[in-house]
């Protein structure tokens, strides 16, 4: 479904993939810290998807640690902020 994959492991995260904007959360993601940020992967069409997700660390292995990712799909609401950011922009403007 998505061109990029949305699951990753803690080597993937760095500065040149679509990852990058996770790539401030590094430490935390290391630490085992409960972690929140959105991404917006890419489908296989071209369409792209607005995810908020929420990374909570339930588990260690070998000193390393296990998160489960909750992805809740945000386009429409950041859809419905374009529209209506557009809206008040024009309406400003014809005041």
């Amino acid at each position: 479904m998505f061109k990029d994959n949305v699951n990753f492991l803690l080597d993937d995260i760095n500065l040149e993939g679509y990852l990058n904007n996770v790539y401030k959360y590094h430490n935390d993601f290391k630490s085992g810290r409960c972690v929140c940020f959105s991404i917006s992967p890419q489908t296989i069409n071209g369409d792209i998807f607005h995810m908020q997700v929420v990374a909570e660390c339930i588990d260690w292995e070998d000193d390393k640690p296990i998160y489960l990712l909750i992805y809740s799909d945000v386009t429409t609401l950041v859809k419905q902020y374009v529209s209506l950011s557009f809206f008040i922009q024009e309406f400003y403007q014809e005041i």
